[in-house]
């Protein structure tokens, strides 16, 4: 069985990176052929010690670096290869936000999504505690 991974930047090595990384052992554990498909090419070697992980655990059988400069030339390519490359894979995974359009048959999302409606963030805006929480978000994905 052949499953694709995505997730934008794996070399972040921070706690949505572990969580690709756990997700990526979890799936070669399980027998499928992972590709991984990432912003650019992964420092495998990093990542375990970061990780600790032995490379065979880890390393996909392909990858796909999407050779993105930043993360909105990512997000542009991202979703058609998604589209295009649907029949080669049994399960598509994201473990980042940024497939919530509907192309992974599994999301896994790390912080409440809320600040991109504008109605909802208007309500939590009215609390101090909430604008501290939800401003650095609007602050990097607001376009």
């Amino acid at each position: 069985m052949n499953a694709l991974l995505i997730h934008n930047n794996i070399n972040n090595s921070g706690g949505a990176e572990r969580v690709a990384v756990s997700v990526l052992a979890l799936l070669k554990h399980m027998g499928f052929k992972v590709t991984v498909l990432s912003s650019g090419h992964v420092e495998w070697g990093r990542i375990c010690r970061s990780f600790r992980y032995k490379l065979d655990e880890i390393k996909p059988e392909r990858e796909i670096p999407l050779n993105a400069n930043n993360f909105d030339a990512y997000k542009i390519a991202e979703g058609p290869y998604t589209i295009l490359a649907r029949q080669s894979y049994d399960i598509i995974i994201s473990t980042y936000t940024e497939t919530e359009r509907g192309f992974a048959d599994i999301s896994y999302i790390h912080y409440p999504y809320l600040y991109g409606l504008k109605e909802e963030r208007e309500k939590f805006y009215n609390s101090n505690l909430w604008r501290l929480y939800y401003t650095p978000y609007h602050m990097i994905h607001a376009q």
